[in-house]
């Protein structure tokens, strides 16, 4: 199944941008709180039926009781519960885990069938407990006194995402103070001095995400954005690149990439990069304009035509939308 899907990765998604304006001293700077991004395949039905045998036959041959096959349908409904909660969002809101629950759907029938299948199980013996409860909960117990950190966390996530910047900050030196080793805690930290204009403190945040977990993403993309706002493109590039090895549809690294390489009048090479955002995301805010700056700054009008038609149409009244008006003036014999 997994050789028909073209798998391109899995990670975090650090939240999409939107800048007004050029310069860093004016630019108006949205960062979307992290979430976590998972590439999930649809399964048909008789797959389904395959994985639940071989599963509730793998648990009692290694001598667990499948009966707690069924609890796991349970537990895992209780989390999504938990979690849809502390994100402060309705039960019909969607999460990422109601979109795992999305691929096992009819899970009260598949709970019916997985009572089937352990029926006709051949003899089994099962080993202490059977849940290894002892030994399983010894393994998670440094996981759970993290869990009531990011517990914390995730309000403090929440109430950036609400503009609540005063709250977001006290329960983040909450979050911290109970576990300090956790990249996202100080990527956070990041984005909200990055929101305060305070770039300096922003890079002292990110770089301490990077010393936890120097293969971190998020901040990989943050100290990209703040080289940028200093409009030190050499250093955007190198981190950006780095950002993209980890997650290559990242777009948010390639559009800001490729405004670098146009800050370096490199033009083809932004052309790469932002020609990858315009085309996943056909409806951005800035990028054709971008792209028709490219195109007339490399010697082709009526691609820039285009794409500058595009920008108008798209967002006029921005400032690039704005430029894209008076270039199409300039550039209108190319129509």
């Amino acid at each position: 199944r997994l050789s028909l899907s073209q798998v391109q990765g899995v990670g975090i998604l650090a939240g999409s941008i939107l800048l007004e304006g050029q310069k860093g001293g004016d630019a108006l700077l949205t960062l979307g709180a992290l979430g976590s991004s998972l590439l999930l395949l649809k399964y048909d039905r008789d797959q389904e039926l395959q994985a639940d045998r071989l599963g509730v036959k793998y648990i009692a041959k290694l001598g667990y009781n499948p009966v707690e096959a069924l609890n796991a349908h349970e537990q895992l409904e209780i989390a999504v519960e938990r979690y849809t909660k502390r994100l402060g969002k309705e039960q019909r809101e969607e999460t990422f885990l109601d979109e795992i629950l999305s691929t096992h759907p009819r899970s009260q029938v598949r709970k019916e069938e997985i009572e089937a299948m352990i029926k006709e199980l051949p003899l089994y013996t099962i080993v202490g407990d059977g849940k290894g409860a002892e030994v399983f909960n010894s393994q998670l117990k440094k996981i759970r006194e993290v869990n009531k950190a990011y517990i914390i966390f995730d309000e403090a996530e929440r109430a950036f995402k609400d503009k609540k910047i005063s709250e977001a900050k006290e329960k983040l030196e909450k979050a911290i103070a109970l576990n300090s080793q956790q990249p996202p805690f100080y990527n956070l930290w990041g984005n909200i001095k990055i929101k305060e204009f305070r770039y300096s403190e922003a890079e002292e945040m990110y770089n301490k995400a990077l010393s936890i977990d120097p293969e971190y993403q998020p901040s990989l993309y943050g100290m990209g954005m703040v080289y940028f706002l200093r409009e030190d493109y050499g250093r955007v590039i190198n981190y950006l690149s780095r950002s993209l090895e980890l997650f290559p549809e990242h777009y948010g690294s390639h559009f800001i990439i490729g405004r670098s390489y146009m800050g370096l009048r490199s033009y083809r090479k932004a052309l790469k990069h932002l020609n990858i955002v315009a085309d996943v995301i056909p409806k951005h805010p800035e990028v054709h304009g971008y792209l028709g700056i490219c195109y007339e700054n490399l010697g082709d009008p009526r691609s820039a035509y285009r794409e500058y038609s595009i920008q108008v149409k798209i967002a006029p009244n921005n400032e690039i939308g704005r430029y894209a008006q008076e270039r199409l003036y300039v550039l209108r014999i190319y129509r």
